[in-house]
């Protein structure tokens, strides 16, 4: 007497559909914005006076938690440089933003957490006129990188 395979054993061995482009393209923005997620640490309560008094989010970008966002040369090579975790101002990156693998986001990222800051009349002008402008609180440039350009105005 021959038995036959359960339910769950026929499911497992059956070929999966494949996605259509739509629901691929959803799931890779979803896996996207989980992995910005993942490297920005918001408040929990970031909508009330108490959050608004808190220390400002951070990016915890200070090792090589980038790597999957850097897709060329240039960003590879900031990369390697040594780093530290970046504050940013509340709501200047959001986690979608950064999940989007967008360059411009990714270069001032990496400028940010691997750059040098600009204070005073160092600092360029649009960040002495307009301070917290930009998604970081204070100048950054990346000497030799980048053009010179700061983080808040990539």
């Amino acid at each position: 007497m021959s038995t036959l395979p359960s339910q769950k054993a026929l499911s497992s061995t059956r070929p999966r559909k494949p996605l259509s482009y739509d629901e691929a393209h959803i799931k890779e923005q979803d896996r996207r914005a989980d992995l910005g997620r993942d490297l920005v640490r918001y408040d929990a309560a970031a909508n009330n006076n108490a959050a608004l008094a808190a220390p400002a989010p951070r990016l915890l970008v200070g090792g090589q938690q980038l790597a999957s966002f850097c897709h060329n040369d240039l960003q590879r090579a900031v990369l390697a440089l040594p780093g530290r975790d970046v504050r940013i101002v509340r709501g200047g990156i959001t986690p979608n933003q950064v999940g989007s693998h967008r360059p411009s986001y990714i270069n001032a990222i990496l400028i940010q957490s691997r750059g040098d800051a600009r204070v005073g009349n160092d600092a360029c002008i649009t960040c002495r006129t307009a301070p917290n402008r930009g998604p970081f609180p204070f100048c950054c440039s990346l000497p030799g990188h980048f053009g010179g350009c700061c983080s808040n105005c990539k």
